[in-house]
């Protein structure tokens, strides 16, 4: 809601009580017949109406624009953020910016200030720096603005232009190798190998007459409006799924731990990918917006969306296991299953059953082997 306010800063033109006493000199002035008394009121008078005027209409044809420069970065760094306001009328204006930011679910908030003089048809850039030290989504404004006369006697506020969400993904931390290797068919990796395999889809291209029909990407071809062919990535023995049990850690409520453990989730989701290995990516933690399960591949975004669900996973139950399995196991074929886990208890019991019952493998990481793997990278 727009709202006309006083300057913090107290004025003649702003105090009641002074205004009540220019008030009664007026009257005295009326009934002394005193012209210069009534001439010298109604000027102040006339003043502080114009004054209210001034910053009543001082926010019309005001533009913001916000440029975050960048909107995904990684739990440590810091994100700078480019304010534009255009005063596109021919009356000058004072303005006075506040842009918070918040990270989802904390009470508390920082904020940047800025302050300027425009005059008519000008504009004025602001640039802040905010630093984001943990690992989650951040929501970048709304922009508290108060605008008025060049004199800042009074001043018109309010709230404009919707938050910017920004991403937080967990530090990556150096890991000592993880005993996981991709084993190719014919021992040739890549796009080289003759053999690939149709359930894992790296992405489209234009579709060449010698490769078979059952190829043929049908709506992808419609949405460009000719033929494009699926790219299948390359058969191997080896594809990963990393999965993190957040029951225990929703239990102990401790977030530090928390996000200690999914520094070591995301580095180690990194370190596959330099690897060539197809990741995948399963939790039963809250994610708001967002899938739970990412499936197993190594296309172009593949590390991107395992990074994006780490930023937004809540140390909250959402989706179980078992449920998790019953919609997407037939879709892991055989692979190599990670468990992060606070302790051992009914989820990893389940997930050594399923993973005997698929032909896979899997290695439990209790949170003693977790602050081992951060001992050894911080050597």
């Amino acid at each position: 809601m727009d709202t006309i306010v006083p300057r913090r800063v107290s004025s003649l033109f702003t105090v009641p009580m002074m205004l009540g006493i220019v008030g009664l000199i007026l009257v005295i002035g009326l009934l002394n017949s005193q012209r210069d008394i009534i001439i010298l009121s109604v000027m102040l008078f006339a003043s502080i109406s114009g004054l209210k005027t001034w910053a009543h209409l001082s926010d019309y044809n005001v533009n913001y624009e916000i440029h975050p420069h960048r909107t995904r970065v990684f739990a440590g760094e810091g994100i700078s953020v480019d304010l534009l306001v255009l005063n596109r009328k021919a009356m000058p204006v004072s303005i006075e910016i506040v842009i918070p930011l918040r990270k989802e679910g904390s009470n508390s908030e920082i904020s940047n200030k800025g302050n300027s003089s425009l005059l008519w048809y000008q504009e004025c850039r602001f640039t802040w720096s905010f630093p984001l030290e943990k690992r989650g989504i951040y929501k970048l404004g709304p922009i508290k603005s108060s605008t008025g006369d060049l004199l800042s006697f009074f001043q018109r506020e309010k709230s404009i232009k919707d938050g910017v969400e920004i991403v937080a993904y967990p530090r990556i931390i150096p890991l000592i190798l993880f005993p996981a290797k991709g084993k190719e068919f014919f021992g040739i990796p890549g796009e080289s190998n003759p053999v690939k395999d149709p359930v894992y889809i790296l992405g489209t291209r234009d579709y060449q007459q010698e490769r078979p029909a059952r190829f043929i990407h049908w709506k992808a071809s419609a949405k460009k409006n000719h033929l494009q062919e699926k790219i299948f990535d390359s058969t191997t023995h080896e594809k990963l799924l990393i999965i993190v049990d957040v029951d225990k850690f929703s239990e102990v409520n401790d977030g530090d731990v928390f996000d200690s453990t999914l520094e070591v989730v995301a580095s180690m989701a990194v370190l596959f990918e330099r690897r060539g290995l197809p990741t995948g990516l399963m939790t039963n933690g809250e994610i708001e917006n967002y899938p739970s399960y990412v499936p197993i591949s190594r296309g172009f975004n593949q590390i991107s969306a395992i990074l994006e669900a780490l930023a937004r996973l809540k140390m909250k139950r959402g989706i179980p296991f078992q449920e998790l399995l019953e919609k997407w196991g037939y879709s892991m074929g055989r692979a190599t299953f990670i468990l992060f886990t606070m302790e051992e208890n009914d989820n990893s019991e389940m997930l050594k059953r399923f993973s005997r019952d698929s032909s896979s493998k899997l290695y439990v990481l209790t949170l003693r082997d977790i602050l081992s793997l951060r001992r050894e990278a911080n050597r």
